[in-house]
């Protein structure tokens, strides 16, 4: 009986390696058939200066190879059912089997999770160091060219696109088009909130320094519900990890008679005591 459910969990890790094998196939192919036609297009054509593109950047975590990783974990589950079935008893690896092509998803979103976090916090203190650089009677544009010029040895996608609308947006079109292409750039709550409070600021509703302060107070407080949330929703997402971690053997055992009759009623044999 227990092969019956090893032939279960093989099916279930094949189709996984499968899917994401062929997902990683039509990337390749699609990047290579785009390869071809960039080649193929005239040379004059290729450098023609194009529109630059307003997209979201991409985060250091966009940008790891993780159609290879899915494909590589799908491929391992596989071998760890194979063994499974070839009379090893390890539980784990059955159930490792069946869900290790999801595991880099699984990562991945944890990984974009932090990623988020990251974006309010460093939100907040761009918010802070431009109500600071307020402070000192310059105007908008001023404190945001003065936050760019003393973040020029940051990294991170957020700065570098600070440091570029500031050298494009700002200088050519005013702080309200670069906040709203930095709110544009990363989808944030937090930065059209704080463009809504300059707009009314520059039009004479309030002061820049009561904006600033009331965007600072409202994204702190947002960042801190968050993270209660967070922390009382942990219990809950925390089940299901530990139910696969320490009651693997359990649940196989639970599965076995609803394999058996389902494959008891499709074969027309009856099972045997």
């Amino acid at each position: 009986m227990s092969e019956m459910v090893v032939h279960v969990l093989l099916i279930g890790g094949a189709f996984s390696a499968a899917f994401f094998s062929a997902t990683a196939i039509l990337t390749a192919s699609s990047q290579v058939i785009q390869r071809v036609l960039v080649l193929r297009t005239p040379a004059w054509k290729r450098f023609v200066p194009k529109k630059e593109s307003a997209s979201r950047p991409q985060d250091t975590v966009d940008q790891l190879p993780w159609d290879t990783w899915r494909l590589v974990a799908g491929m391992l589950g596989v071998v760890a059912l194979l063994l499974v079935l070839w009379g090893t008893e390890y539980v784990y690896g059955a159930v490792f089997g069946l869900g290790a092509a999801y595991i880099p998803s699984f990562v991945r979103r944890q990984m974009n999770e932090n990623a988020r976090w990251r974006l309010r916090l460093e939100v907040r203190d761009f918010v802070a160091e431009l109500r600071l650089a307020l402070a000192l009677n310059v105007t908008v544009s001023q404190a945001l060219e003065h936050i760019a010029d003393r973040s020029q040895d940051a990294t991170t996608p957020f700065i570098e696109r600070v440091r570029h609308h500031v050298e494009r947006t700002l200088r050519m079109e005013g702080p309200e088009k670069m906040l709203e292409a930095l709110a544009e750039d990363f989808h944030s709550e937090d930065l059209r909130k704080l463009l809504v409070l300059v707009r009314a600021a520059l039009r004479g509703g309030m002061s820049l320094a009561e904006a600033l302060g009331q965007s600072a107070d409202s994204i702190a407080q947002s960042i801190v519900t968050s993270a209660e949330l967070s922390i009382e929703e942990m219990p809950t997402k925390l089940i299901l990890p530990m139910l696969f971690a320490l009651f693997p053997t359990i649940m196989l055992l639970a599965l076995i008679p609803a394999v058996s009759m389902l494959i008891t009623s499709l074969s027309g044999v009856p099972g045997q005591p």
